[in-house]
């Protein structure tokens, strides 16, 4: 610092940071960037599913259910891309991804038949993205609605799938209620 240059003040009277002003600790970023970096999270995800069912699986072939579901989120998280490029209809964008992710990953479950349930934890990033984007209520609300779905896939399973246990569908659950 600067003699004669005011000390900055990174706290507010509360001893908080203030969140209300761009600051080295707080910088404030643009919602077209964060759906930007939600999109590119997006494509991560999509591509871990194959991988990581591959290896659940022991390496045999791709499911039908699980293929549709990845080309259907291709096309989607493309479209979101478009998107993108145009601020004005880029500003309906947070909102729609929320309801197309908890869609999109409250599905996932349902796509492959495995013993691990490893395609549940998906639904932790649509419970994460609703609680920092749109507060603790409706980070609630979309765990509410992902664990609906791993309910559903826990008394239902897909045809052909043995037993479920708890541990594979309380632990994703617990997750994501955790983080909402």
């Amino acid at each position: 610092l600067n003699r004669g240059e005011p000390v900055p003040r990174f706290f507010g009277e509360n001893g908080r940071v203030p969140m209300d002003k761009p600051s080295q600790l707080n910088p404030i970023t643009s919602p077209a960037r964060i759906d930007d970096m939600l999109y590119r999270v997006r494509w991560v995800l999509i591509l871990l599913v194959l991988p990581l069912i591959w290896i659940d699986l022991g390496g045999v072939v791709f499911p039908t259910r699980l293929l549709v579901w990845i080309v259907f989120a291709v096309i989607v998280n493309l479209i979101i891309g478009i998107i993108l490029q145009f601020p004005e209809l880029a500003a309906i964008l947070p909102l729609l991804t929320l309801v197309i992710d908890v869609l999109l990953f409250g599905v996932l479950p349902f796509t492959a038949i495995t013993r691990s349930n490893l395609l549940a934890y998906f639904m932790i990033f649509p419970a994460i993205v609703a609680a920092i984007r749109f507060g603790p209520r409706t980070g609630i609300l979309a765990a509410f609605f992902l664990s609906l779905s791993l309910i559903a896939h826990f008394f239902f399973p897909l045809e052909g799938a043995g037993e479920r246990d708890m541990i594979t569908t309380g632990l994703p659950l617990l997750a994501t209620w955790a983080i909402a």
